[in-house]
């Protein structure tokens, strides 16, 4: 978490608009600050998040950063075909559905230099 958050901050200095996090964890969301979330929409800073891979399982736990409401985006998959991806979350909190399988990338890292 500590390393997320400092990855953030990185980002925010260096003048991101939009931020992607393509990660999340469950019971989580007291370790996280949600207060520095729900400030960065204030600075012009939109923040996508993935809702999580545990498929439609209504009883899954929320992930988080993508479960805060009203300060990121909360996106699950798509196959080519449109339909949910069998892995992705479906919960209340989705607000937005992008293709998520079968995704060529430029890269990867660990780092936190990905801003």
């Amino acid at each position: 978490v500590s390393q997320m958050m400092a990855a953030l901050d990185r980002c925010v200095n260096a003048g991101a608009s939009i931020i992607v996090l393509s990660l999340g964890c469950t019971g989580c969301q007291y370790a996280l600050d949600e207060s520095y979330f729900r400030s960065l929409p204030d600075k012009g800073i939109m923040v996508f998040a993935a809702s999580g891979n545990v498929g439609n399982d209504p009883n899954a736990e929320l992930m988080y950063p993508a479960s805060f409401p009203g300060s990121v985006i909360s996106v699950s998959a798509v196959n080519s075909d449109e339909s949910a991806w069998y892995k992705s979350a479906v919960n209340n909190q989705v607000e937005y559905c992008a293709h998520g399988s079968h995704v060529v990338s430029t890269g990867f890292s660990l780092s936190g230099d990905s801003c």
